[in-house]
């Protein structure tokens, strides 16, 4: 179903790059039933790219430098930046004066657009519908009711409110015209680097429910994943560190538009080159 029209897109979950590489190949191209996806050739990405030359790869010291990021995740990120230069590679601080606007902007925007896709579902044209409910207004109340989830309610409700009369310019518009600055400073980024790597999380993961009473701190779970579709451009979080306890996390990878061969490629290499070291 459509959540997020300008943001929704297919990610695969793989045991390793070549099967996302596969995967990718077959569900890409243009679709006669999807107004959004590209008609561009798609590249044979299941074919490897050689990864030749020193490349140039972009941290955001500020992602670094966070004070909610683990300190192992901090010092294994810092361990696969010095693995890259070891190898050869260009290693460069980047800056993203607008990181801490990402998620604001992001739940701004997802959940204006998810009010109005979610609008469909009212018991009646579409979607789940109540049982011994008499009457149109008590169709829809009842049946949206019992057929989403919290979280989904907590989303329509504010994507309303920043639709609505009086908050509109104040909400929405702007949060689109820091999209826009977002995806500026990306790209101007991506000038100069070949990727740009972060850690993918803050930590590693919690216990089902453990936030589910802090929708902030849920929200703030998405401050490294969010900038790739906001500005429109692919990504990848690779497994390439565990904590002492054993908990798995990603780094994650993100290139410019269009260059998924390029960071596949580079993706699978980084997985020979950068795995963690055994003890």
């Amino acid at each position: 179903m459509a959540f997020a029209s300008s943001f929704d897109q297919i990610g695969t979950f793989t045991h390793n790059v070549s099967d996302a590489a596969i995967l990718l190949e077959v569900i890409s191209g243009p679709d006669e039933f999807d107004g959004t996806a590209s008609d561009r050739p798609v590249p044979p990405y299941s074919q490897k790219v050689p990864v030749e030359g020193p490349l140039t790869i972009g941290y955001v010291k500020q992602c670094l430098e966070s004070q909610g990021l683990s300190e192992e995740i901090r010092t294994r990120v810092r361990e696969v930046l010095a693995q890259l230069t070891a190898c050869g590679h260009t290693v460069r601080e980047v800056e993203l004066p607008l990181l801490d606007y990402l998620v604001p902007t992001y739940y701004v925007l997802t959940t204006a657009e998810a009010s109005s896709n979610l609008a469909r579902y009212d018991g009646i044209h579409f979607g789940y519908r109540a049982s011994g409910v008499a009457g149109i207004d008590a169709t829809y109340t009842r049946s949206r009711t019992e057929g989403f989830g919290s979280e989904v309610k907590r989303r329509i409700m504010l994507g309303t409110f920043v639709l609505s009369a009086g908050y509109y310019d104040a909400y929405y518009v702007r949060a689109q015209r820091v999209r826009r600055l977002i995806a500026e400073e990306t790209r101007n980024m991506l000038r100069t680097c070949n990727f740009i790597l972060t850690p993918t999380t803050t930590g590693t993961a919690f216990k089902l429910g453990a936030k589910s009473n802090d929708p902030i701190a849920m929200y703030l779970e998405d401050i490294f994943t969010v900038q790739a579709p906001l500005a429109g451009i692919p990504g990848i979080s690779l497994p390439l560190g565990r904590t002492a306890a054993g908990m798995p996390f990603g780094v994650q990878l993100m290139s410019d538009l269009f260059s998924e061969h390029a960071l596949l490629s580079f993706s699978d290499w980084m997985m020979e080159h950068c795995a963690p070291a055994t003890h």
